[in-house]
């Protein structure tokens, strides 16, 4: 439930392909660490984490967290959550942070029922030249 996926001048299959993208960027390094949820052999959700500043400022950060539509409603959103949390905590970073959308409401709730409050609201806008939306 993104900003891109809710913008219908974003075509489908550019959606899709940012994702995949930012994806393999964690999974190759650009994420301090990926921890995935599954069921039997199967991959069904992902979250990445990110160790950020230093000394006074160290903080953990989430990237990109996701649970397959099939797959929601087992609490492997929460699950993922807790990994991440207790990787921060075992590299002694004590305050954790994660963007998500306001349209969200299953992220906010994940994130309320985790302890995460709103620290900073803000909006984003895509202006488009063309009022024709994408096909995908």
């Amino acid at each position: 439930d993104s900003r891109f996926w809710n913008d219908p001048h974003f075509a489908r299959a550019h959606c899709a392909e940012l994702y995949a993208t930012w994806i393999r960027k964690a999974v190759q390094g650009q994420a301090d660490a990926v921890f995935v949820a599954t069921l039997g052999a199967q991959a069904v959700g992902y979250i990445s984490c990110h160790a950020r500043g230093s000394g006074a400022d160290a903080h953990a950060e989430i990237g990109l967290v996701a649970v397959a539509e099939a797959a929601r409603g087992q609490g492997l959103g929460g699950a993922l959550v807790r990994a991440a949390l207790l990787w921060a905590q075992a590299r002694g970073l004590t305050r954790t942070s994660v963007v998500t959308q306001g349209r969200n409401a299953a992220a906010l709730r994940l994130y309320a029922a985790h302890s995460f409050v709103v620290q900073r609201q803000q909006v984003w806008q895509h202006l488009w030249l063309s009022h024709e939306p994408q096909q995908s």
